[in-house]
């Protein structure tokens, strides 16, 4: 083989060699260009839906606490009290005479709070010993000294003692999620009014949410049992998904902020 054609050869195999060296830091540049990217973009999806979601769980507890200042603006002192006046009257009223003033000015609170607050279905108040002396409802008959005995009820002990009560979710009628929210005066033994109220005004604020074209947000309450979704259809069937990553991720974050709480 003459000295050109054996350059000519040696020059295509450098070339080979450097091109396939080129080739292949330019490949291992760019898939670790693109791992970064991808690793990148996830923190900020993430970042994204968690911005979301601590939103929605802002508004949802809003929610929640303002239908209980409302519940609380319908309770008055106890009737021993002589110097409360009602419906902005100037002159004191006591004895018999008041507490029949209260309990027509609370049936009247009732009625406007059914009327300005549609997620509450009933309210009911209770005297000091449990018994239930004013039920106004959406749902049922209106009832003035009932007499339901709740003394032993979570809502009317702890509400007693805490002077506010949130109840865990349940299911109403085996169909939508409610909750109860209890309130008293801050009394060595008030007495108790609780409200029902219909989770489904929580709905809108989640059917709202969307991150990108597919995302979405659902709510689960303290059981892991689906309380909020855009599809409502899920809701009904009480999904349960306390064995789901994240829903075991944010049980455990709640946990664990609780322990650092405790003393």
């Amino acid at each position: 083989m003459n000295a050109p054609a054996l350059r000519g050869r040696l020059f295509w195999k450098y070339l080979a060699v450097f091109l396939c060296l080129v080739g292949g830091v330019l490949i291992v540049s760019s898939l670790v260009e693109l791992y970064f990217s991808y690793d990148e973009t996830k923190r900020a999806i993430v970042a994204l839906e968690r911005e979301k979601a601590v939103g929605a769980a802002h508004r949802i507890e809003q929610f929640v606490l303002s239908v209980e200042r409302e519940v609380r603006g319908t309770l008055y002192p106890a009737p021993e009290d002589s110097s409360l006046s009602l419906s902005g009257g100037r002159s004191p009223v006591s004895g018999q005479s008041m507490r029949a003033a209260i309990a027509q000015q609370r049936e009247f609170d009732f009625l406007r709070l059914l009327r300005d607050a549609p997620a509450i279905t009933d309210i009911r108040h209770f005297d000091i010993t449990g018994k239930e002396r004013l039920l106004v409802s959406r749902v049922e008959l209106d009832a003035v000294d009932g007499g339901a005995d709740v003394a032993a009820s979570p809502e009317f002990r702890v509400t007693q003692v805490k002077k506010r009560y949130f109840s865990p979710v349940y299911f109403r009628d085996d169909s939508a999620p409610y909750m109860k929210i209890g309130v008293a005066l801050d009394e060595p033994t008030p007495e108790v009014t609780v409200a029902a109220v219909d989770l489904k005004a929580i709905w809108d604020v989640v059917s709202r949410i969307r991150v990108g074209t597919a995302g979405y947000a659902y709510v689960v309450d303290a059981e892991g049992r689906l309380i909020a979704h855009p599809d409502i259809s899920m809701v009904l069937q009480k999904r349960d998904l306390s064995l789901a990553p994240q829903v075991k991720g944010a049980q455990a974050q709640v946990a664990s902020a609780r322990e650092e709480d405790l003393p």
